[in-house]
């Protein structure tokens, strides 16, 4: 984890305490745990195949277009991560989109980058509802159609590929949940029995007993660099960390470095995402670059997400320990 920012080893200290330590040299302990993981996703995919074995035998598999993705990925030991939370990496924010049409029949791969954003869009759009008819009705609706990806995966597509890089695909990241590994180490017994002990409660108890928790144990420090925007524009990704209270649309460079940890990765030439280029001491880091991944994040901040802003104001109650 050399080189990466600090929210990267912060969360590897949580994957340990949450999910039990596993030393980077225990490789069998590692092999155990992908291979849970691919069991996992063994009998995810019988599941799958039921409902497909049951739309077939419905007689409706000829007119019915199958959609299948997922929410998040799994870091399954890359970098020595598990699950995922306030990283960036691929294996955590890159997730499947598979789309079959009977209309389309045969198998493709692309390039093409896409967002959770898009999926809207392109159901509309399979539904027959054109664009410009979409844009009239649903005017704040963001995304963009992605079936003609589907028709054509050589396709650059609207937001970019890796032949062709482009406006990219917006990452968020704004949990208070990873924030702090310190605080949570030293207090993660009584936030669970406290968790424990407003399961069930109507919602104001609850939070009127995490309050009075918050009184005794103080609050963790909410101005940690957990939070991120991010961007992958196809072969570049910039990912910037900031805390609760600094959201930020650095308009140089210089602030985008004052107030951010920042990551530039090249996923053309370091597929593993191991050499961060925003290190103004490492021999690549090209300002130019930066610059431009820079520009490219904030307009799709401002186009997609408007005033970025925290959700909610951070509790002030109780000492910080």
């Amino acid at each position: 984890l050399e080189g990466q920012p600090s929210a990267v080893r912060n969360y590897k200290r949580l994957c340990d305490m949450y999910y039990g330590r596993i030393p980077m040299d225990r490789r069998d302990m590692w092999h155990n745990h992908v291979n849970y993981y691919l069991n996992c996703h063994l009998d995810v995919d019988r599941h799958i195949g039921a409902v497909l074995d049951a739309l077939e035998a419905s007689g409706q598999a000829d007119n019915t277009i199958v959609i299948f993705t997922a929410d998040h990925g799994e870091q399954g030991g890359a970098h020595h991560l598990r699950q995922k939370g306030s990283v960036a990496f691929q294996e955590s924010v890159n997730v499947p989109l598979v789309i079959a049409d009977p209309r389309h029949p045969g198998s493709g791969r692309t390039d093409a980058v896409g967002s959770h954003l898009d999926l809207v869009p392109t159901i509309l759009a399979y539904a027959g509802l054109p664009e410009a008819e979409r844009r009239k009705l649903y005017p704040l609706l963001k995304g963009h159609d992605l079936s003609g990806v589907v028709r054509d995966p050589t396709s650059v597509g609207p937001r970019g590929s890796s032949a062709k890089p482009g406006k990219g695909s917006l990452m968020t990241y704004d949990m208070i949940a990873t924030i702090d590994a310190e605080w949570f180490s030293r207090n993660v017994s009584k936030v669970f029995d406290a968790a424990a002990a407003q399961a069930g409660q109507e919602f104001h108890r609850g939070m009127e007993a995490f309050k009075g928790l918050v009184n005794e144990i103080g609050v963790p420090n909410l101005e940690k660099r957990e939070m991120f925007r991010g961007i992958f524009d196809g072969r570049y990704k910039l990912v910037r960390y900031f805390g609760m209270g600094n959201y930020n649309l650095p308009a140089s460079v210089q602030q985008l470095l004052a107030d951010n940890d920042v990551a530039l990765y090249d996923l053309l030439l370091d597929p593993e995402e191991m050499d961060n280029l925003a290190n103004p001491a490492h021999p690549k880091y090209d300002e130019k670059l930066l610059a431009a991944m820079n520009q490219k994040l904030n307009a799709l901040i401002t186009e997609e997400v408007g005033e970025d802003k925290a959700l909610f104001t951070p509790p002030k109650e109780g000492p910080k320990k």
